[in-house]
């Protein structure tokens, strides 16, 4: 029975997969004595999890992906490590956890390498929020994708939410999912985590996932009740509109407006913060058209 005492104890594992929506358990058929055992992923939540037949002070976990690593301390039995932080999966990742006390340190790490034929998976993946709470999402079917290649698209909306598959697909000329259509979306933000899977009935297709902000996606309606009021004397015209609706910005200070007024001798542009009653006075300018576009 190995003891870390004095010294680095290091092994390497396999992470298995059993379903791609299943937790991912790593497998020591190499080194059933560590101290630290039945490592798993719980890849909704983002949570590494352990046993430990000894008693350390101090745990450390990793997750490498690329170059790119991420380092947060763990308690007696998880990391967790945040979502808006967290690395997609579907090009591999590394799973380390280091064990510390007085006289000794144990590391462990879990290498997880994506199942199935190379360019398999989806490609050019992209969702849109629009009219508050609707959402599209698009993608590709894999460049080496097999015939007979099917998607299945499943989203989580916060990490405390339950996952879901999409109900209601868009699908190509030969039947296959190549779009989602979803009702009801509630911007929370928080990190929204989306999966597609692949599935073939003779080959190993490789999934795709993606961690996105649901706000950065939206795409913001035009503001409301926009008037132009224009006079003689004095010369000039006042603009007023209203706050676009949107299901999650709370500051009205936060929305940008861009002006465009054209007429017959020049277009002009102006930007302006608007309120929730937002006007602006322009001298000597007759409109012939007016577009107010918003951002935030």
């Amino acid at each position: 029975m190995l003891v870390c005492l004095g010294l680095i104890f290091m092994t390497q594992w396999m992470l298995l997969v059993a379903h791609m929506y299943d937790d991912w358990q790593c497998s020591n058929w190499e080194m059933s004595d560590s101290p630290i055992q039945n490592l798993m992923l719980n890849w909704w939540k983002t949570e590494l999890s352990w046993i430990s037949t000894m008693n350390f002070t101090k745990y450390n976990c990793s997750m490498t992906v690329d170059n790119n690593v991420l380092r947060i301390q763990g308690s007696n039995t998880n990391c967790i490590f945040r979502r808006n932080l967290a690395f997609p999966l579907h090009n591999g990742a590394n799973f380390s956890v280091t064990a510390e006390s007085t006289n000794s340190t144990c590391s462990i790490t879990c290498k997880y390498i994506p199942q199935g034929i190379n360019g398999s998976a989806i490609e050019n993946f992209s969702c849109v929020i629009y009219d508050i709470s609707l959402m599209n999402c698009t993608w590709q079917a894999g460049r080496n994708a097999p015939g007979g290649t099917q998607y299945f698209l499943y989203w989580q909306n916060s990490r405390d939410d339950d996952q879901t598959e999409c109900e209601l697909y868009t699908k190509d000329e030969n039947d296959r999912n190549v779009g989602c259509k979803f009702q009801n979306v509630t911007i929370k933000g928080k990190t929204t985590y989306f999966l597609v899977n692949g599935s073939h009935k003779t080959f190993l297709i490789q999934f795709y996932d993606n961690y996105t902000k649901l706000y950065t996606i939206e795409r913001l309606p035009p503001p409301l009740n926009v008037t132009a009021n224009c006079t003689s004397n004095p010369g000039g015209c006042i603009i007023t509109w209203q706050q676009p609706l949107l299901s999650h910005v709370e500051n009205r200070n936060c929305f940008q407006y861009e002006i465009d007024i054209q007429n017959e001798v020049k277009t002009m542009y102006w930007f302006a913060f608007g309120t929730i009653s937002s006007y602006m006075y322009l001298n000597n300018m007759q409109i012939s058209i007016l577009s107010l576009l918003t951002s935030i």
